[in-house]
């Protein structure tokens, strides 16, 4: 009895000659081929669920991988569009979170190869499970990447709102400036003109003024997003702080950053400036309702250097990592939300409501960051009785969105009372 007998079984998606196989050698469950693909492996690829069951019943290991590509039943199912066997695999044990030798996870896979809706529900799916949405294969690709590169809607905005949900609240420290300080007109340094600033602003809600130092520049917040924070885009733009400099290297990873750190070319944002702002200083400027904001050049903190993310991915290791190098120096200025006041004693109480939020978002933060990591911790409990699955995930589906949008929703509330 060998491997090519019950390959030609599933291929048939014969369950009776399955069934007879395994009775006459149970060990057959677990034979490979010089690939290490499996019987399991196999019935995923084709998705006959019957047969994959029974094998699972029998002792085949769910999370089994093969030795070329480190691909799982799950991986190959997922990829087939195989819904009913996805579902089933993953209420037996298999493991979302497995990536193959190139990085691609369950969920990476369904939303590259998701075409018109084909892995929607499977996206969904995998989805309600929690899965690291912001993990990244080997080519530097993620789920939201795919997503973007196919302009498909449906999917961005699952990502977006766990993504919105799972970032810890975020909040700008307030400095007044006097209403007389406030001119007409901001320089739009992109289109090289002057704009009105009152007229700039009614245009577009995303409309922003920053003040550097005694100059106002106008910038769209929808066109930072489109040309610099797109997910397909990001690693062209966002930099990270080097723990060190050496003086000199050739290749830097993760490690070597302060990858929970992302920063953002303050160039981008007035034309003038040569450092860095936190990206979460960035998020927080364009999701806010306020329209006036400054970056202090006078308040920073100085780093050795900053490494581009476009470094920090595989395809791009050939490249010098000079960015760490001695000789790099940078600094990360210190972004503000203006509050436009008409007197002294209006910024001095701007002052000390500013810091009474700044502690009151410091402990929600905290509190947030600790929930999400343990909802994080929690694995779904795998259920084997039929006819509950869809059910059960529906639920915790319904659940899990209802909590994001209220999420959203405090987010939004705060920003107004601002």
């Amino acid at each position: 009895m060998s491997f090519s007998d019950i390959k030609k079984a599933i291929t048939d998606n014969n369950l009776n000659r399955v069934k007879a196989l395994l009775k006459e050698n149970p060990d057959i469950v677990h034979i490979t081929n010089t690939a290490g693909e499996g019987p399991l492996y196999m019935a995923s690829y084709f998705g006959h669920l019957p047969i994959i069951e029974y094998l699972i019943e029998h002792g085949a290991n769910v999370n089994h991988q093969e030795n070329r590509n480190g691909w799982t039943a799950l991986n190959l199912a997922v990829h087939g569009a195989h819904t009913n066997v996805v579902e089933y695999l993953l209420t037996a044990g298999a493991d979302w979170n497995i990536p193959t030798k190139y990085g691609d996870t369950p969920l990476i896979i369904a939303c590259h190869k998701n075409k018109n809706n084909s892995h929607l529900e499977i996206i969904k799916m995998l989805l309600i499970l929690g899965p690291d949405v912001s993990v990244e294969n080997s080519g530097g690709h993620n789920a939201l990447s795919y997503a973007e590169e196919q302009n498909d809607e449906i999917v961005i905005q699952l990502l977006a709102d766990i993504l919105d949900a799972n970032e810890a609240n975020f909040a700008l420290d307030i400095i007044p400036v006097n209403i007389k300080k406030i001119p007409e007109t901001a320089e739009d340094f992109i289109n090289m003109e002057d704009v009105n600033i009152t007229d700039f602003l009614a245009e577009d809600p995303q409309n922003k003024i920053i003040k550097v130092h005694n100059s106002f520049y106008a910038i769209n917040g929808n066109d930072i997003k489109e040309h610099f924070l797109k997910q397909n885009k990001k690693n062209d733009y966002i930099y990270y702080p080097c723990k060190q400099t050496w003086p000199s290297r050739l290749f830097i990873s993760k490690d070597d950053v302060h990858i929970e750190k992302p920063l953002f070319s303050a160039s981008y944002l007035s034309g003038v400036l040569s450092d860095f702002v936190l990206l979460n200083d960035v998020k927080a400027m364009l999701q806010s309702e306020n329209q006036y904001f400054e970056i202090i050049p006078n308040e920073f903190e100085d780093i050795p250097a900053t490494a581009s993310a476009q470094m920090l991915t595989a395809n791009a290791r050939a490249v010098s990592a000079n960015h760490c190098q001695e000789g790099k120096a940078a600094k990360i200025l210190k972004m503000k939300m203006i509050n436009i006041v008409e007197d002294a004693e209006e910024a001095s109480v701007v002052k000390s409501l500013s810091k009474a939020l700044s502690e009151e978002v410091t402990a929600e933060t905290k509190g947030e960051a600790e929930g999400i990591r343990k909802r994080r911790s929690k694995r779904v409990k795998h259920h084997r009785k039929k006819g509950t699955v869809n059910k059960k995930r529906k639920t915790e589906y319904k659940r899990k969105t209802t909590e994001n949008k209220k999420i959203k929703s405090r987010k939004s509330r705060k920003q107004k009372n601002k």
